[in-house]
């Protein structure tokens, strides 16, 4: 793995990067993330044959922070299009979780002639969370103290292990940093009012048929509770739902080998192959 600066469209973010060869893979993170988030996933996909991209989406990580971009779902998603076509690439398979979920569905659904599949993880975005979840989402934008930075994290993952003092500094600095504060309040605010006027669920039915679409759940997610994946597998019929048992909204670094297997299966056409008792297909 490797990372890099790069300009899209104006704005300079980073690139993490596994694999330099074989079909490309787009990781789109979530809300007050960044691409770190999927240092558990690059390399093993790169080793099962794909070229695997992690970005970080304006206002995170190291990308530019400011209020002055559009810190909305379509926002990102112009974002998102501007990088892919500077990638040398026919299709890409993307994968989103949380905001970024919501992300690549938009993103799938304005350049389907781009996509060889969507993977919606934990996402926002496929049916209306409600008015309270998205205050609370909106809060843990907003509020990037160091103790609701620590509180937030261990909502989002079942193995408090997980959360070590180091994980929480780190967050806390990325998320303090110059420009970050208005950022992340404009995308607190955008997803307090409008983000469930921009749903997309029903949308993905009008993809072409060749497009697979897989969801995946953590059966422990509060953030975005699997009642919410039920109703988006239902929404989509095409869809295939894969549950990852004793993980909450962090499924892919919760129990990376599990999601690995199950993300990789699906690219290759083969999903269910992969048998464990850690998950559960629909």
């Amino acid at each position: 793995m490797f990372s890099y600066p790069m300009q899209v469209d104006g704005t300079l973010t980073r690139i993490l990067q596994a694999g330099v060869s074989g079909e490309p893979v787009i990781l789109v993170h979530g809300t007050g993330t960044r691409a770190d988030r999927w240092v558990r996933n690059l390399e093993p996909l790169a080793e099962a044959g794909f070229k695997i991209y992690a970005i970080d989406l304006p206002g995170h990580g190291f990308a530019e922070k400011s209020a002055s971009f559009d810190h909305s779902v379509s926002g990102y998603a112009n974002f998102l299009s501007s990088f892919i076509k500077g990638l040398d690439a026919t299709k890409v398979t993307i994968v989103g979780t949380s905001l970024g979920g919501h992300v690549a569905a938009a993103y799938a659904t304005l350049h389907p002639d781009k996509i060889k599949g969507v993977v919606l993880v934990g996402s926002m975005g496929l049916v209306p969370i409600g008015e309270e979840m998205r205050l609370r989402i909106q809060a843990g934008a907003t509020n990037q103290t160091r103790d609701f930075i620590a509180h937030k994290l261990r909502r989002v993952m079942v193995d408090p292990a997980l959360v070590t003092e180091s994980f929480i500094e780190e967050e806390f600095r990325f998320n303090n940093s110059p420009g970050a504060a208005d950022a992340l309040k404009k995308l607190g605010q955008y997803i307090a009012t409008d983000l469930d006027r921009d749903v997309v669920g029903e949308k993905l039915n009008q993809l072409p048929p060749d497009i697979p679409i897989l969801l995946v759940w953590g059966d422990h997610d509060k953030t975005v509770p699997l009642t919410a994946g039920l109703a988006a597998h239902k929404l989509i019929p095409r869809s295939k739902l894969a549950v990852l048992k004793g993980v909450a909204h962090s499924s892919y670094f919760e129990d990376p080998l599990s999601f690995n297997q199950v993300l990789i299966d699906f690219m290759h056409g083969r999903l269910g192959k992969y048998d464990s008792e850690r998950v559960e297909y629909q």
